[in-house]
């Protein structure tokens, strides 16, 4: 696999060093599967696999790669608008039907966690947030 090359800073990377930054990584993944095709022939049979919707699949084992640069970065913001850092304080709003949290809490930012924001109370429990349901606290 050739190297990839990082993305160019933007003005918003250079601007916020030590903020936290969505990225949108291109990829592909091959899956092997089957359809089910009922035809008059082997041909008519390919033809219609072809024009069929994609069917459930196998994930073929080694076939994840990343195929070129990153090509967006966006900053993480809180529902505010506001860039959000690694040890930033942060409130934590009243849960939804699939958060984990009982209430709402102030806390703080330790990571990130794929698409959410690892937050962690006062009472050392870490919770994963979407960004957007944050707002920084303001001393």
């Amino acid at each position: 696999m050739k190297p990839i090359d990082p993305i160019a800073p933007n003005e918003e990377m250079l601007n916020h060093p030590d903020a936290l930054f969505r990225y949108e990584v291109p990829v592909e993944w091959t899956m092997t599967g089957t359809v089910c095709i009922i035809a008059v022939s082997v041909e008519e049979a390919l033809a219609a696999t072809m024009k069929s919707t994609l069917p459930r699949g196998t994930y073929r084992s080694g076939s994840f790669t990343v195929i070129s640069q990153v090509i967006h970065a966006e900053l993480v913001k809180d529902k505010n608008g506001h860039p959000i850092r690694l040890e930033e304080a942060v409130h934590v709003p009243d849960p939804t039907d699939s958060d984990l949290h009982q209430h709402g809490f102030d806390g703080h930012v330790t990571g990130t966690h794929y698409q959410y924001v690892t937050v962690v109370d006062q009472e050392g429990n870490a919770f994963d947030i979407e960004p957007e349901r944050l707002e920084i606290s303001v001393d």
